[in-house]
C-alpha cells in the first residue's frame, strides 16, 4: 500500500513550507521517508551539503550539493535508506504560488514543474533565496510574511524553470496551449476510463487531427502518445511500488482482461508487468 501525505494546514496557514533536511526527518521520520510515498503537493528539495540517492517514479538519482529533486502531486518517491546530506525542503500548494488573478502564470509554472524531476547546480542560482524562505516561513506567521514567501517562492520558480525560456513563455500565450491544458487536465482525470483520442475529442470541440496539431506543437507527441504516457506511468507506479495482483491493477486502469494490460505494457516497455514488478528495486529490496 503506497501511503498518501498531505499538505500540513494545521501548521502553514499560508500553504507554503520550508524545512531543513534535520526538520523533515525530525518530522516524518527517517522510516517513513524511506518508504514509497505520494506527496499531494509540490516539493522542491534542494541539496546543499553531502550526497545520497533518491528514487522518483522508479527511476534512481545520484544527489549531490547544487541538486535539486522536483516533485509533483501524486509522483511515487522516497529517500534510499544510506542517504547522508542537508539542504532544504520547500512545499506549497498550487493555489499558493501566484494570486489568484494570475492563474495563467499559475497554470504554467506548474506544468513546468510537472516536467522535470532533477536539475543538478543550482546552489548559486537559488540558494540564498531557499535560505531567506526558510527563516522566513520560520518566523512570525502573518500576512507580510506570506507575502514575503509568495514572492520568494515566485523568484526561485521563475530562475529555475523560465530564465532565458523565451519559447516556453510564446507557448504558454498560444491557442494550442490553453487546448493541450484542458486535454491534459481532462486526461489526469480520466486516463483510466478514456484509453482513446475520440474519446475525448467531442467534450474538448475540437477534430482527432486538430488535437493532434496541439499536442504535437506543446508536448512533441500526438494525442495517443499523452494518454498512453500517463497510462503507462500509473502501470510503473502500481505494478513498481505495490504488491496488488497485476490482474486488480489491469482492471483498475480501464483493461477489459488482464492479458491486454500485459500487451499494452510489453509494447511500450518491451518487458511484461510480472518481469518490471521483478526487476523493482523496491521489491528487490524486501527479498
Amino acid at each position: 500500500m503506497i501511503s498518501n501525505i498531505q499538505f500540513d494546514n494545521d501548521s502553514y496557514l499560508l500553504g507554503i513550507t520550508a524545512d531543513s533536511m534535520k526538520d523533515l526527518v525530525s518530522r516524518r521520520g527517517t522510516s517513513e521517508l524511506t518508504k514509497p510515498h505520494r506527496v499531494e503537493f509540490y516539493a522542491l528539495i534542494l541539496v546543499t551539503e553531502g550526497n545520497g540517492y533518491h528514487y522518483i517514479d522508479n527511476k534512481l538519482y545520484h544527489c549531490r550539493p547544487g541538486t535539486l529533486l522536483v516533485l509533483s502531486p501524486l509522483q511515487i518517491h522516497y529517500f534510499d535508506s544510506l542517504f547522508q546530506w542537508e539542504g532544504y525542503v520547500i512545499s506549497f500548494q498550487d493555489s499558493e504560488v501566484f494570486s489568484v488573478d494570475n492563474l495563467s502564470a499559475n497554470y504554467a509554472i506548474t506544468k513546468a514543474i510537472r516536467s522535470v524531476d532533477i536539475m543538478d547546480d543550482l546552489l548559486d542560482l537559488v540558494g540564498r533565496e531557499f535560505n531567506m524562505l526558510y527563516e522566513e516561513c520560520h518566523a512570525r506567521q502573518d500576512l507580510v510574511s506570506g507575502s514575503l514567501q509568495r514572492n520568494l517562492l515566485q523568484s526561485i520558480l521563475y530562475k529555475i524553470f523560465f530564465r532565458n525560456s523565451y519559447r516556453k513563455q510564446e507557448i504558454c500565450r498560444s491557442k494550442e496551449f490553453s487546448c493541450f491544458q484542458v486535454f491534459s487536465d481532462e486526461v489526469e482525470k480520466n486516463y483510466s476510463l478514456r484509453h482513446n483520442v475520440s474519446d475525448y475529442t467531442d467534450d474538448l470541440r475540437v477534430s482527432v487531427k486538430r488535437l493532434n496539431t496541439v499536442c504535437k506543437k506543446v508536448k512533441g507527441m500526438s494525442a495517443k502518445q499523452v494518454i498512453d504516457a500517463r497510462l503507462i506511468l500509473e502501470a510503473k507506479r502500481l505494478i513498481g511500488y505495490t504488491s496488488t495482483p497485476i490482474s486488480e491493477i489491469a482492471y483498475s486502469l480501464g483493461f477489459n482482461e488482464p492479458t491486454n494490460l500485459a500487451k499494452f505494457f510489453k509494447r511500450h516497455t518491451d518487458i511484461s508487468p510480472t518481469e518490471f514488478r521483478n526487476m523493482s528495486k523496491f521489491f528487490s529490496d524486501k527479498k
